[in-house]
């Protein structure tokens, strides 16, 4: 999740998720420009936040799926962050 804030949702959606889906079968990343991050419980396992900027921020990893709620707008290039 792109500019996920506190990651309160993404911490949300793998406890979730974990109910029907084997943990090791998903992995959660979330990226924000500030570190606001809400504590990982210890029972949740797949949730990694990265700080960082859009443009700036890179990785090797590839997503089956890419969110980004209320947080593009503040994204200069958004096409740019978009393609990467």
């Amino acid at each position: 999740d792109l500019c996920c804030g506190t990651g309160r949702a993404l911490v949300q959606c793998a406890t979730r998720l974990t109910t029907r889906v084997p943990a090791k079968r998903f992995r959660i990343f979330g990226v924000d420009l500030v570190d606001a991050f809400d504590p990982i419980p210890e029972t949740v396992e797949n949730v990694e936040f990265h700080i960082g900027t859009l443009p700036e921020w890179e990785t090797d990893e590839r997503f089956d799926l890419v969110t980004c709620v209320h947080g593009l707008h503040y994204v200069g290039d958004k096409l740019a962050a978009l393609t990467a």
